[in-house]
């Protein structure tokens, strides 16, 4: 699976599991700021886009009660 495929499937996931991902403004605006990638292979590009084995880290916010 694409890289971009599974940032996709991960970020669309979030709203129904009621997580909401910290962002910060940045130097460019807008931006998840707390999310890291670590890839562990260089990616290659595959029939979809870039693929490899990546790790990936987001901060959130508390859980509201």
């Amino acid at each position: 699976m694409a890289v971009g495929d599974v940032t996709r499937a991960l970020m669309e996931s979030w709203g129904p599991a009621g997580v909401e991902p910290a962002s910060a403004r940045t130097s460019t605006g807008d931006d998840y700021a707390s999310w890291y990638e670590l890839y562990t292979d260089v990616p290659t590009m595959g029939p979809t886009g870039p693929e490899g084995t990546v790790e990936v880290c987001v901060l959130v916010l508390p859980a509201s009660s």
